[in-house]
C-alpha cells in the first residue's frame, strides 16, 4: 500500500472568500511512502517497501465545468521479506480530464460532475534476485468514466469544500511482458511473428478503482489567511493476463496552497 504523505503549492490569484482561492490554479507536490507491488513475471511472492516521487496539477474551474491535467513521477524500492531479494521500480504517469456540472442536488448545496479522463501510465520494475527474469513493465493508456462531488459548508465560521472522486476504466491498450526471457524468440516465431505483449484493455482483463476524497480550508494566523488542502486516494489495479500483476495504494496528502 502507497501512503503518500506531499506538500502542495497551488498558484492563482488572490481570493481569502473562497476555499479555493481560484478557478484556474496549479498544484506541485512531493512526498513520500509505502508500495505493494505483486508480479508474477517476476515473483510469487509480494513485494512492500518505500517510495519518492513529485506530481504537478493544473485545475481550471468554471461554473459548469472542471477540468485537470496531471503528470507525476516515482520512484520506489520494495523487498519481499522471504529471501531479501529487492525490487526497484520507476514509475512515470500522465492524466487529463474533464466534468460537467449535473442538475441535480443543488438544494442541499452539493454540486455534482460526471465526466471522463484519460489516462497513461508506464511502471518499470527489476528483481535483483532473478536469473531469467530480471525485468518487468505495466504500461497502459486508458479511457476511464468518472463522478465527482462537491460540497462546500462552513464549520466554527470556517468555510470547508469537500471534494469526492471516483473512476474507472472503460477500453484502453495493456502492455505487458508475455514470456520469460528463456522463451519469446521461440515463440514469437511459431505464431508467425506476433507478439502478444500488447493487447486491448478492458474489465475482463484490466481491473483498476481509484477514489480521491480532499478538504480545502482556509486558517488564519497573525492576520494573515493560508489556503490548505488535505486529503486521501485509494488506487487498486489487477491485470490477469500476460503474468498476472497487482498494484494497491493508500494515499495520504497534506498541502497548502499559495496564491499569485
Amino acid at each position: 500500500m502507497l501512503c503518500w504523505i506531499s506538500l502542495s503549492k497551488v498558484q492563482a490569484t488572490t481570493d481569502t472568500t473562497q476555499t479555493t482561492p481560484a478557478k484556474h490554479y496549479r498544484i506541485r507536490s512531493s512526498g513520500a511512502g509505502i508500495i505493494t507491488i505483486k508480479d508474477r513475471f517476476l515473483s510469487p511472492l509480494l513485494y512492500q517497501g518505500i517510495t519518492l516521487g513529485s506530481a504537478t496539477d493544473h485545475i481550471r474551474q468554471s461554473s459548469y465545468r472542471l477540468q485537470h491535467f496531471r503528470y507525476l513521477v516515482q520512484t520506489s524500492f520494495l523487498i519481499n521479506g522471504v529471501n531479501d531479494n529487492l525490487m526497484p521500480a520507476l514509475q512515470a504517469g500522465i492524466e487529463y480530464g474533464q466534468h460537467f456540472r449535473l442538475a441535480i442536488l443543488t438544494d442541499a448545496g452539493i454540486h455534482v460532475y460526471a465526466g471522463g479522463l484519460i489516462n497513461s501510465t508506464l511502471l518499470f520494475k527489476a528483481c535483483t534476485g532473478n536469473i531469467n527474469n530480471v525485468v518487468s513493465y505495466d504500461g497502459m493508456a486508458a479511457l476511464h468514466a468518472s463522478g465527482m462531488l462537491q460540497y462546500k459548508f462552513v464549520f466554527l465560521k470556517i468555510p470547508f469544500e469537500l471534494f469526492y472522486q471516483a473512476d474507472v476504466p472503460l477500453a484502453g491498450i495493456l502492455l505487458r511482458p508475455e514470456y520469460s526471457w528463456p522463451v519469446p524468440y521461440p515463440v514469437w516465431e511459431a505464431e508467425g511473428g506476433q507478439s502478444q505483449s500488447l493487447q486491448f484493455a478492458s474489465w475482463h482483463n484490466y481491473r483498476r478503482i481509484r477514489t480521491r476524497t480532499s478538504l480545502d480550508f482556509n486558517l488564519t494566523l497573525f492576520k494573515r489567511t493560508s489556503h490548505w488542502r488535505t486529503g486521501y486516494a485509494w488506487d487498486y489495479s489487477r491485470t490477469d493476463r500476460l503474468n498476472p500483476s497487482q498494484f494497491g495504494s493508500h494515499i495520504f496528502t497534506l498541502g497548502r496552497i499559495f496564491t499569485l
